[in-house]
């Protein structure tokens, strides 16, 4: 018998806005992710971390940005020595994306900060006050962000809320 499976080339992710309309990707390696974030910086959508179906190990690309006008990939960025984060946080302030928390080898409570412009990322201090992933960044322009819901190591909902605040410099 047949198992239904059609092998044909699908639309992996759509953006629509009031200001782009409706636009589709087509299907790729780098848009075909669990547990990633998105942000969009200037015209460019950026895709964070996540894992894709096959596994964790089966790409090495954390940071993937497309050219919305064009439709198109404008770059990508590995983490060379840092493991690849799912069910993460991110968020934009200024020229940077942050990614906080999530999963790897268990919870994590770190944060990191990707430089857009100079394509380059680093840990920054301190960590969140406790080890959270799935949950909310919530941005308070100019420099903060609210960290809602949640869960820890435990796998318990935190009700807690945690206030980012941070000037690059």
């Amino acid at each position: 018998g047949e198992t239904g499976l059609d092998q044909t080339a699908v639309n992996s992710m759509e953006v629509w806005g009031p200001t782009y309309g409706n636009m589709l990707f087509d299907e790729d390696v780098s848009t075909n992710r669990i547990g990633a974030t998105g942000e969009i910086w200037n015209g460019f959508f950026f895709i964070v971390g996540g894992y894709y179906h096959g596994g964790a190990e089966s790409w090495s690309n954390a940071i993937v940005a497309f050219n919305m006008s064009e439709s198109r990939e404008w770059f990508s960025f590995p983490l060379p020595g840092l493991q690849i984060p799912y069910n993460h946080a991110s968020f934009l302030l200024e020229n940077a994306i942050y990614i906080a928390g999530g999963v790897r080898t268990g919870v994590s409570k770190r944060i990191y900060e990707f430089g857009i412009s100079g394509r380059g990322i680093g840990r920054i201090q301190p960590d969140l006050k406790e080890p959270r992933a799935s949950f909310e960044a919530v941005v308070v322009p100019p420099n903060s962000a609210y960290f809602i819901g949640g869960y820890n190591e435990d796998n318990k909902a935190l009700a807690t809320t945690s206030i980012f605040s941070h000037t690059r410099t």
